[in-house]
C-alpha cells in the first residue's frame, strides 16, 4: 500500500512540477513521504530536494536529508548540548558531515544537492575537499562509463569498450 501510494505521489509532484506549481508538487511528495516514510527511495529524495531548492526550503532540505538520505554529522557537542540549540547553532558546531558509504551511499544527485543546501545554510565548513572530489569523480565515472548514449545536447559519450579501444590505438607518448 504504501509503495502505491508514494508512487503516486510522485507522479502527482512530477505532473505539478511540470505545470510550474512547485509548492503544491512539494506538499503532495511531502505528504505521501510523511506517511510512508518506510517506501522513501532515493528517487523520491531526489525530487523531494529538487523541489525544496527550488522553493529555497534549505532547512526543509536539511531536514529530508537527515531523516531520508540518512545524512549524519559529527560534533565535540554532546546531543543534550546541540538539542538547546537553534538550527543554525548546531550547523555551526558540526565538524563533519557523515554519509553511508557501499550500497548504502547516497546517489551523486543527493550529494551534490546536499552540497548546495550546507552551502545555502552557510555551513560551508562542512563541504570538504573530499566530497567535492568524491562527486566529481562519480560525475566523471557516470558520464564516461555508465552512458551508452548520446548526451541531452546530443555530444557522443564513450562506452568503457569505445574508450579502452581509444587509448589502445591513441599514439604513445614519448
Amino acid at each position: 500500500m504504501g509503495d502505491e501510494y508514494l508512487r503516486a505521489g510522485r507522479e502527482i509532484a512530477r505532473l505539478l512540477h511540470e505545470r510550474g506549481e512547485i509548492e503544491d508538487a512539494k506538499n503532495a511528495l511531502s505528504e505521501a513521504a510523511s506517511k510512508y516514510p518506510a517506501s522513501v527511495g532515493s528517487e523520491d529524495v531526489n525530487l523531494l530536494l529538487e523541489l525544496l531548492l527550488a522553493l529555497g526550503g534549505f532547512h526543509e532540505a536539511l531536514e529530508v536529508l537527515c531523516q531520508h538520505g540518512k545524512l549524519q554529522f559529527a560534533s565535540e557537542r554532546s546531543p543534550e548540548e546541540l538539542a538547546s540549540m537553534d538550527p543554525e547553532q548546531q550547523l555551526g558546531e558540526f565538524s563533519s558531515v557523515l554519509l553511508p558509504e557501499g550500497e548504502e551511499a547516497a546517489p551523486l544527485d543527493i550529494v551534490s544537492k546536499m552540497i548546495v543546501v550546507l552551502v545555502n545554510l552557510k555551513a560551508d565548513h562542512l563541504v570538504t575537499v573530499k566530497e567535492c572530489v568524491k562527486l566529481n569523480y562519480q560525475l566523471l565515472h557516470s558520464r564516461v562509463f555508465n552512458s551508452r548514449s548520446r548526451t541531452p545536447t546530443g555530444c557522443w559519450r564513450p562506452t568503457p569498450t569505445t574508450a579502452a579501444t581509444f587509448f589502445s590505438t591513441s599514439p604513445k607518448a614519448s
